[in-house]
């Protein structure tokens, strides 16, 4: 409902300045005694409009009030002074300045609360979404929500909870033999084919981009972490990512970290516990 109201009044208020500036085009065409005194003046209030876009509409009518103060004083002194005839010029952009000042500041203002609705919606279907748009992996927050799921599985069986994460050994040094716009196509390529390395039944997390670190969680017996480990890294190193990453590439090499839930410990726990192990892997 909000952003209908938003989208209607950003319409009317576009709308509404289109109209006022039409006018002013055909005052200045066809009724303006001094058409480049009138086109001045609308340069003028065109700043003036700059002015309140940045800063806010209190200081835009302040502006205005100020100009048709010195406009009135202007009229004034020459009506009593000399008694000479006023242009009407001065009257209507005495009317239109403030109005045209006003409107545009509608504008800007219905817009700018658009961009920041759009971008809450954004962050809200970011922090939800439980998808990497890139690779087509889970996320970290999907790790979340399932990690409980897999714990209480591996309770009801008598078996342990672990979790297995891997990054690449040297990624800053990748990054630069490839270009890091590259590296992101890349990623993409290698997390399709990272998904043949594990059982099929074990879903691969993309849990970070800065550095990239996928994660899984398997449902095993306390001890056969080394084994796991050793089986993925003999997998990793048998990818072929010449095709990806280009012949003149060294071979690539992840560092693997793993850990078992403990009793009543979260997700996030879980994993930084085995985010610490990454360091250990040598």
């Amino acid at each position: 409902m909000k952003n209908k109201r938003n989208n209607l009044a950003a319409d009317i208020s576009y709308i509404a300045l289109l109209i006022l500036l039409f006018l002013c085009i055909v005052y200045i065409v066809g009724f303006a005694e001094h058409a480049a005194y009138s086109i001045i003046i609308l340069c003028l209030i065109f700043a003036v409009m700059i002015i309140t876009h940045f800063t806010s509409l209190t200081l835009g009518l302040i502006f205005n009030i100020t100009a048709i103060f010195g406009a009135a004083t202007f009229i004034i002194y020459r009506i009593w002074s000399r008694a000479a005839a006023v242009d009407s010029e001065i009257y209507f952009w005495m009317v239109m300045s403030p109005v045209l000042t006003t409107v545009s500041y509608a504008v800007f203002y219905n817009m700018r609360e658009l961009e920041e609705e759009n971008e809450s919606l954004n962050t809200y279907v970011k922090d939800f979404s439980t998808i990497d748009e890139a690779t087509g992996l889970k996320n970290l927050r999907a790790y979340e929500m399932e990690m409980p799921v897999y714990h209480r599985i591996a309770k009801r069986y008598g078996l342990e909870l672990l979790l297995i994460v891997w990054e690449f050994r040297y990624e800053e040094d990748l990054k630069r033999m490839v270009g890091r716009d590259y590296m992101k196509k890349a990623v993409k390529r290698i997390s399709s084919m990272m998904e043949g390395v594990v059982r099929r039944e074990d879903v691969i997390y993309l849990m970070s981009e800065q550095p990239y670190r996928w994660g899984t969680m398997m449902l095993t017996k306390r001890g056969s972490e080394e084994v796991i480990t050793n089986r993925l890294k003999g997998k990793f190193a048998a990818l072929d990512l010449a095709e990806i990453l280009g012949r003149n590439i060294p071979v690539v090499e992840m560092r693997i970290g793993a850990s078992y839930a403990e009793e009543g410990e979260e997700a996030l726990s879980l994993y930084e516990k085995t985010e610490n192990e990454l360091q250990y892997d040598v």
